[in-house]
């Protein structure tokens, strides 16, 4: 039975095993090597004190509410939360290609069936907006904020 820090650990990890490793690029264009997926993630503090240390790309994951939806039955017992992954990126097809990839970790078939057997189920996308943050690095940072509705059964089979 799945509590909300199993499901927060879940959704975590398919966005890390669903994203690919990124080359870097300097404000040049040079190639400064790869962004490992396992080591660019915004954990604690604003994102750009993080970016001093580790460059981009980042993601960041977010709870941002919770709530209770349905009648519990005499089996189960189901909670939503929303949660919001920001993408920090270095340029437009960056940016691009990491929601793809975070987004294909939660609703192909595989990975979809795989946590909803895991008693959680990433219900659908609740926004998706863009924006270019060029006064917060001399280069040309692209973020994305992806909002998902998320269900985990806390009780039952």
């Amino acid at each position: 039975m799945p509590t909300e820090e199993y499901m927060l650990e879940a959704f975590e990890n398919a966005i890390r095993q669903n994203t690919t490793d990124l080359r870097r690029y300097n404000i040049d264009g040079e190639d400064i090597g790869f962004a490992q997926s396992k080591s660019y993630w915004v954990n604690l503090g604003h994102p750009e004190a993080e970016w001093t240390k580790y460059g981009l790309p980042q993601i960041g994951i977010h709870k941002i509410g919770g709530y209770t939806e349905g009648d519990d039955t005499w089996d189960s017992r189901w909670e939503g939360v929303m949660m919001r992954v920001d993408i920090f990126a270095s340029g437009r097809g960056q940016r691009t290609r990491l929601a793809g990839d975070i987004k294909r970790g939660f609703f192909n078939r595989v990975s979809r069936f795989s946590l909803v057997g895991s008693g959680i189920k990433v219900d659908k996308v609740l926004s998706d907006d863009d924006s270019v943050e060029d006064d917060m690095l001399a280069q040309d940072v692209q973020t994305r904020q992806i909002t998902f509705s998320v269900y985990f059964n806390t009780s039952g089979a």
